[in-house]
């Protein structure tokens, strides 16, 4: 069992605090697990120390602002949500300025049904639109 998973899973059988899905550490657990990225990987994504990562997670430490919104960025949840807002469960649903507009919904929606080649694809087909665009807008 990964480290977050057991963090998490220490939260989830915490008694004592029946708010605990709504603290910070607690949803960053349950985001890195939902999204089955490694505390290692977040922290080199964010370019933040493991061991702040750690700290966060231990409750020994809360992230800057600039921190928590690009660790928010990296998770794809809002900040809002990372800070207790809601439901734990509702990590996909965004509102506000973190919502996805109806193409982005609609083109998730068909990523998230296809197999692991289909979405390699698409990706590289993304990717290879971005750059043209970004060569056009750069003329």
């Amino acid at each position: 069992m990964s480290n977050t998973k057991k963090i998490l899973k220490k939260k989830v059988n915490d008694s004592s605090s029946p708010a605990i899905e709504n603290t910070f550490s607690f949803r960053l657990a349950f985001a890195l697990a939902s999204r089955m990225m490694s505390q290692a990987e977040l922290a080199k994504a964010c370019d933040i120390a493991p061991s702040n990562i750690s700290q966060y997670l231990a409750k020994n430490a809360e992230p800057r602002i600039d921190k928590l919104k690009l660790i928010a960025e990296k998770l794809h949840v809002s900040t809002n949500w990372l800070t207790g807002e809601g439901k734990a469960s509702d990590i996909d649903k965004r509102t506000g300025s973190d919502a996805l507009a109806p193409d982005e919904q609609k083109l998730l929606k068909y990523y998230q049904s296809l197999a692991p080649g289909g979405k390699d694809f698409l990706l590289k087909t993304a990717e290879v639109y971005a750059r043209i665009a970004q060569e056009e807008k750069d003329k």
